[in-house]
Order: C-alpha cells, then sequence, then structure tokens
C-alpha cells in the first residue's frame, strides 16, 4: 500500500506506464486484464499481456495463480494438490489443472455455474467464456459472494450517501457519465478522517480532493484525476478508463460494478494501513523513539519497493511486447540466415537491460527496508511489532531479492521462447520467398524454353522432305524439351523441404499449391509441345510437298534403273554395273536435267537395237542350219509361241 509521499507528484495525471498492458485504450477486455494483473502482482506473479490474455489461458496456470492470491492460504493448501505449473504445458497437464481448480472454486468457494464454463473451450481460448470465468471471480472476490444481485445493490447502497448531496446515483451507468459520483465519492472517502486527511495534506504539500466543477467544464480531466488519486494513493486497479464512464461503453455496467468495489475493498485496507502509519508518525513525533524511525523508513522503503516491482513487472510485459515488434521487423528485413537471426534475437535480449536495473532498484530498495527493519532491536521491539507487524514485511523484504532474481530470470526465458518462435517463423518465410523467387524465374525459364523449342522445331517442317524425317524432329524436340523442363520437378520435394520449417498455416498451404503447380507446369508445356506440333502436323501444309517427295524418289528411282540398263557397262563377270546413284534432289531443273539425258540415252538405245530381232533370227536359222537342225518354217512357228 502507497504511503504518504512529499509531493505526491502527478497525481492527476496518468501516462502509459500507469495504465500497464492495454494502454488507456479502454474496453472490458482491458478493464478485465487489468483486475487480474493488479491480483498477480499482490500476489507475486507473472502478469498477463493484453494481447495474449485469452490464450495465457489456456493451461490452467494463471487461474491457479489468481486462486493462489484470491483465496486463503489454508483453503489452498488444504484442497488444491497437483498443479503442473511448468510452460510449455501438454494439453492433458493442462485439463487436468482445469479439473482440480473448477472443484475447488464449485465446493470450496462457492462459485455456481462453473459447469456453463466448459474446460476444452477455456482452453481453446474462447473470450466470452474466459471473461464470464473472471466475472465469476470478480464477484466472488471483489463482493466477497456469488451471488450478484443482491450484494450489487448492496454496494450501490454504500454509494448513494457518499455521493450525496453532490450527485444522486440511481444506476451503476448514467449516473456516472458526468464525473460527478466518482469524484464526490473520491472527496468523501478521502476526507472521511479530518485528522488523517490533514496529515496526509501535510505530508504532500497540496490539496487532495477534486473540485466538482471541473466535471462541467472538462469531464474528462475530472475523471482522471479521480481514477488516478485512487491508483496512486489507494492502489485501486486502473479498470476503466475516463471514456469508458463517459461512453458506458459495452459491458462497462459490470467492471464498474467491479470498480467501485475494488475502491470499496482498497479503501478499508489503505484506512486501516495509513492510520497505523499516522499513529506511528505521531508517536515518532512525541517518543522520538529511535526504533519506531527506523520501522517508518523500514515501511516507505517497503512501500517504494513494492511499488518499484508493480513498475517493473508492468513494464516487463510492454517491453516485451515492444521488443518483439522490433525484432520482428529487423527479421522481416533480413536475408533470413540463422547467422543474421542470431543476432537480431541478440540485439532484442539486450534492449531488457533496463527492465533489469528497474527489477534490480526494487531489490535494493527491499534490502535497505530489510536494514531498517532489522535495527529494531531495542526492549520495546516486540512491543512495536505487536503494534505495527512489521517483522512479516522485514520477512517479506528480506526473501523478495530472490523472488526477484526469479521474476527477471521469467522475463528472460519468456522473451527467449518467443525470439525462438519468431525466428522459427521469419526463417520458414525467408527460405519460401528464397524458394518462390527462384521457382518464378524458372518457371519463365522454362516457359522461353518451351516456346523457343517448339517454334524451332515446327518452323523445321517448312524444310523437311517427308513425314518420316518430320516425326524424328518432333522427337527429337521432345527429348530436348522433357531433358530442360523436368528441372521444374525438383522444386516438389524443396517445397515439401520447406514447408516442414514454415509455422504459418497460409505459408504451408502456398507450398503445398506450388507442388502441384510445379507438377502441373511440366505437364502443360509437355502436353503443349505435343499438342502444337500434331496440330501443325495436321494441317495439311506439308501434304502436296509430301506427295512431291514421293513422286521424285519414284521418278530418280526409275532414272537409275533405266541409266543402268541403257549404258550396258558390265564387270567381268558380265554383270550390269548399276548407275551413278547422285541422290535425290528438291530442285526441280536438276530432275529435269537428269531425266532429259536418259531420255537422250533411251533414244540411241531404241536406234541401235531397232533390228535386234532380225538379227537374232539370222543367227539362229544359220546356227540351226549348221546343225542340220530344222529350217526356220519349222522355227518360225515355235518362235512366234
Amino acid at each position: 500500500m502507497a504511503a504518504p509521499e512529499q509531493g505526491y507528484a502527478g497525481l492527476d495525471y496518468l501516462d502509459a506506464a500507469d495504465w500497464g498492458p492495454g494502454g488507456g485504450m479502454g474496453g472490458e477486455k482491458r478493464s478485465y486484464n487489468t483486475w487480474i494483473n493488479s491480483k498477480l502482482i499482490e500476489g507475486g506473479y507473472p502478469v498477463l499481456s493484453f494481447e495474449s490474455m485469452f490464450d495465457d489461458f489456456g493451461d490452467g496456470v494463471v487461474l491457479a495463480h489468481l486462486i493462489y492470491c484470491l483465496e486463503d492460504p489454508k483453503l489452498v493448501k488444504k484442497y488444491i494438490h497437483g498443479i503442473d505449473e511448468r510452460r510449455p504445458l501438454h494439453p492433458l497437464r493442462g485439463h487436468s489443472n482445469f479439473l482440480v481448480l473448477y472443484k475447488f472454486l464449485t465446493e470450496q468457494a462457492g462459485i455456481k455455474g462453473m459447469s456453463s464454463l466448459p474446460i476444452n473451450a477455456v482452453m481453446h481460448g474462447s473470450q466470452t467464456l474466459i471473461m464470464g470465468l473472471i466475472f465469476r471471480l470478480m464477484q466472488k472476490y471483489a463482493l466477497a459472494t456469488a451471488e450478484n444481485d443482491e450484494a450489487f445493490s448492496s454496494l450501490l447502497e454504500w454509494v448513494k450517501p457518499r455521493c450525496s448531496p453532490h450527485k444522486e446515483v440511481k444506476n451503476w451507468t448514467s449516473s456516472w457519465k458526468d464525473g460527478k459520483a466518482l469524484c464526490a465519492l473520491w472527496n468523501y472517502l478521502i476526507t472521511e478522517d479530518q485528522e488523517m486527511y490533514e496529515w496526509l495534506v501535510d505530508k504532500s504539500g497540496q490539496e487532495l480532493t477534486i473540485d466538482l466543477t471541473k466535471c462541467t467544464t472538462d469531464t474528462n480531466a475530472a475523471l482522471t484525476a479521480a481514477m488516478s488519486k485512487f491508483h496512486k494513493i489507494m492502489d485501486v486497479p486502473l479498470m476503466i478508463t475516463p471514456t469508458d464512464m463517459i461512453e458506458c461503453v459495452e459491458g462497462f455496467k459490470k467492471t464498474n460494478q467491479i470498480y467501485i468495489a475494488e475502491i470499496k475493498n482498497a479503501h478499508a485496507k489503505w484506512y486501516d494501513e495509513t492510520k497505523k502509519k499516522l499513529d506511528m508518525d505521531k508517536a515518532s513525533q512525541q517518543e522520538a523513539n529511535e526504533d519506531l524511525e527506523h520501522i517508518t523508513i523500514g515501511l516507505e522503503k517497503y512501500e517504494q519497493a513494492l511499488k518499484a516491482l508493480r513498475e517493473a513487472q508492468n513494464s516487463s510485459n510492454t517491453m516485451t511486447t515492444e521488443i518483439l515488434h522490433v525484432a520482428g521487423d529487423d527479421m522481416s528485413n533480413s536475408d533470413g540466415t540463422d547467422e543474421e537471426l542470431d543476432k537480431i534475437c541478440d540485439v532484442a535480449r539486450d534492449k531488457l537491460t533496463p527492465n533489469d536495473e528497474q527489477y534490480d532498484y526494487s531489490s535494493t530498495l527491499f534490502e535497505e527496508a530489510y536494514t531498517e527493519f532489522a535495527k529494531v532491536k531495542g526492549r520495546e521491539a516486540s512491543k512495536l511489532e505487536k503494534q505495527w507487524q512489521f517483522k512479516s514485511k522485514m520477512n517479506d523484504a528480506k526473501a523478495k531479492p530472490g523472488e526477484i532474481e526469479g521474476m527477471k530470470d521469467a522475463t528472460h526465458d519468456n522473451l527467449d521462447i518467443k525470439l525462438e518462435e519468431l525466428k522459427n517463423k521469419w526463417k520458414g518465410k525467408k527460405a519460401l520467398e528464397t524458394l518462390l523467387a527462384e521457382y518464378i524465374a524458372d518457371v519463365d525459364k522454362y516457359t522461353d524454353t518451351f516456346e523457343t523449342i517448339t517454334d524451332r522445331v515446327i518452323r523445321s517442317f517448312e524444310g523437311t522432305r517427308n513425314e518420316r524425317q518430320r516425326r524424328e524432329n518432333v522427337s527429337q524436340g521432345r527429348k530436348e524439351l522433357v531433358d530442360e523442363v523436368t528441372h521444374i520437378l525438383e522444386f516438389v520435394p524443396r517445397f515439401d523441404e520447406v514447408s516442414n520449417i514454415v509455422v504459418n498455416e497460409d505459408d504451408q498451404k502456398v507450398c503445398e499449391e506450388k507442388k502441384i503447380e510445379a507438377e502441373n507446369w511440366y505437364n502443360f508445356w509437355v502436353n503443349e509441345y505435343d499438342r502444337r506440333v500434331e496440330e501443325e502436323l495436321n494441317s495439311g501444309k506439308y501434304a502436296q510437298e509430301e506427295e512431291l517427295a514421293d513422286l521424285l524418289a519414284i521418278y530418280h528411282k526409275f532414272s537409275v534403273d533405266l541409266d543402268t540398263i541403257v549404258r550396258k557397262d558390265t564387270d567381268e563377270n558380265g554383270n550390269l554395273i548399276n548407275a551413278v546413284d547422285t541422290g535425290i534432289s528438291n530442285d526441280y531443273n536438276d530432275v529435269k536435267t537428269r531425266l532429259d539425258v536418259i531420255h537422250s540415252l533411251v533414244q540411241q538405245f531404241h536406234h541401235n537395237e531397232r533390228d535386234l530381232r532380225q538379227q537374232v533370227q539370222a543367227a539362229v536359222d544359220d546356227k540351226f542350219d549348221a546343225e542340220n537342225l530344222p529350217g526356220k518354217h519349222w522355227y518360225k512357228a515355235n518362235y512366234d509361241v
């Protein structure tokens, strides 16, 4: 609890550090987050991140910490066993935690309706159910009842006389919009004990009440002043913002009820402790007791240490969020190598140094408080302990530095875990970006290759004599194309490998799509090549050329055979020697010239052999006569036959 400090600097203002996680943005979520963190800080547990508030409830550890802070330690020790607080926690262990805690809240705390908050839904981060669970805790521990209607009516009755005659409070919403109700409540509570108020004013050097006319001229400023004073003097958590109260935002009624309940509880606690300090101060002035002076200094140091510790805890959450944001930006602009990502992580870790210094400062204050308490050794020490109960604070101050070291370690461990997650995320993203760039470049390259080969093969048809040669060109072109575009399939296992390291579902989906796309590109290029060349071959452009080539081949063979016969060149055995084959020419003039030459030879052959039959018959007759064979009349008949 904050002790009176000279000047109460900045009582009418609140900055980002005062608002804590979620800032001064307002809203029901921020209200619940602030309430939870105020309890966790009191118990010395890590605070919740505003951004991951609902996810952090998923393993039951946060709920356990809240119960430890809110409930009677004896009940907790007796009924709550087997809570696993290790993180990250297996879902089955988290479910086991919730079973133990739900049973305690139902049977020991008397909270009704826990079955309407399914454990599985809470573990999966259901915002509605988690906020419902938190509100049940607020009802139970802020109002000391599990039944809200009667308790809230009673609380409203407590408020009404404390705001009168400045404001008639009729409800929990519209009656608070102009700021007068909250400011009037503050003025009443701070001045209720006039002697204490005068002592506080003397200590602070300033008036602590709020001018109610300010509610008319600047409602926001008036509410800010009231909320700031409640927070900084009575340690009331900043559950709501001036905007929440002025606009009565969604969920305001419930959060305002809990906020006023917190004011009532905090005031009672603050009043008792401040009364003791006042009495101590009076005793110190009257008796000038050295031991009492040590206690006074020790308590002041102790309260300063608690405040410094709360600031360090709030700062650790805010600073971690900012560090991760900057690290994420740096990683997004990096080349994604392990070396560069590790360097970014090292720089990020160094940025926690200011927060470490805050923790160290609070630790130093606890040590100074312990030193002061330890100096109380006079004969009246036992009596002073009975009156001021400083020894419990002394023991706490002695233990706190060790706990603070644990908090520092937890902050660093939390940052390390989140940096590792961030590193894995961007390592995967950068690997995917690099692979995508290479893949796109290769798709463009192989598309150009496909177009080049297809165009070249089709153009080759024009200078090809026959279908067989064109088909050979098609086959060679297809083999060349397949050899080239097959390389695109190498990306399939590479995308599969990258999909195992990316953590984002969208990135994994891209990998799967690109694996299919690579295969589709390969099939497209090959099938489209086949389609285009086949379409070109079947277009009818080359039919006449084919017929001409066949005709030229026939004429050529005929000319060679005819040339062989008419030349009558023979070898030593009398066998005809084939004429020289110069090959089929596509030139019409070459073919015509050759045929003209053969035509001349045929005419000469015909001239030389026109009397061949008569010569043969005369030769035969002469031979028959020489052999005394039958004459030409017999021969003639048989010759004709």
